[in-house]
């Protein structure tokens, strides 16, 4: 009866057996429902905090889509100088150019270059401190096709949108915009805002052809390095199953009342 009983059990929804989820994984699963990288949400909700429209927020986030994932720890592969979430150079501007490092400004902060936060800020400090690197520009900017471009042309410093995947950095900065376009402006209080203002993601100035394979967004090559690594997809049964509590509730009731009788219907023709 026992062997019944277990092997009923087995098939009981929920995955029995199933170790608990890394919370890292499971806070990248919920933190980008539509997007491709883990921190994406925080990054875009990060410069819309910091006075950016929707559209140019996502604009900066889908260039640091291409350039690292937003990955704070990522080394450019194949030996290449990039650092970074925006693929500082080492050498340069990631841990040498005077005034004007991120090595250098988070020791100001005490904190690891390493950190997302740290990273994010000191994207701020160039923006605000260096005048070519866009912010006017960025500012003005009234699309999310320029906004994209603008950061690419300025911010990171590639000339040759052929050489930068700008159809890459697009089709990532519109899925940034689309996921979180209509979400509410967080504030420093940890709220949000009433609503985010309405703007309009113009992307009918793209580059003629974009190419079919955005919309699996592979990963391309960062601006003056080799191909990235690909971002890692979750599983596990849990998630795959989609049920709420209450139905798997109901499930294991009706399971164990099978089990129930069976063991009764077992003992009855023993007897």
């Amino acid at each position: 009866m026992g062997a019944v009983i277990v092997g009923i059990l087995a098939l009981a929804p929920g995955c029995v057996q199933q170790a608990e989820p890394d919370d890292r994984q499971l806070a990248a699963k919920v933190a980008t429902p539509h997007t491709a990288f883990a921190n994406d949400k925080l990054a875009y909700d990060y410069f819309r905090t910091h006075g950016f429209t929707n559209f140019q927020a996502a604009g900066i986030v889908g260039n640091l889509d291409q350039e690292s994932g937003i990955n704070p720890t990522i080394s450019q592969q194949n030996g290449g100088p990039g650092r970074g979430i925006a693929q500082w150079s080492a050498g340069g501007r990631w841990d040498s150019d005077p005034g004007d490092n991120c090595v250098a400004f988070a020791a100001q902060e005490n904190k690891s270059p390493s950190l997302l936060e740290v990273q994010l800020d000191f994207i701020m400090f160039e923006l605000h401190t260096f005048p070519d690197y866009g912010l006017t520009k960025l500012l003005a900017s009234t699309n999310l096709n320029d906004a994209t471009t603008d950061f690419e042309l300025d911010f990171e410093g590639c000339g040759i949108p052929s050489q930068c995947d700008l159809n890459a950095r697009l089709g990532y900065a519109q899925d940034v915009f689309s996921a979180y376009g209509n979400d509410p402006v967080p504030t420093t209080d940890g709220g949000a805002a009433d609503a985010a203002p309405t703007a309009t993601a113009d992307l009918a100035q793209a580059s003629p052809s974009t190419d079919a394979s955005l919309s699996s967004h592979d990963m391309r090559s960062a601006s003056g390095g080799g191909p990235m690594e690909s971002a890692a997809k979750g599983g596990g049964c849990a998630l795959a199953t989609g049920r709420a509590p209450s139905t798997n509730a109901a499930s294991w009731t009706v399971t164990l009342g099978l089990a129930l009788w069976l063991a009764r219907r077992r003992l009855s023709r023993s007897r």
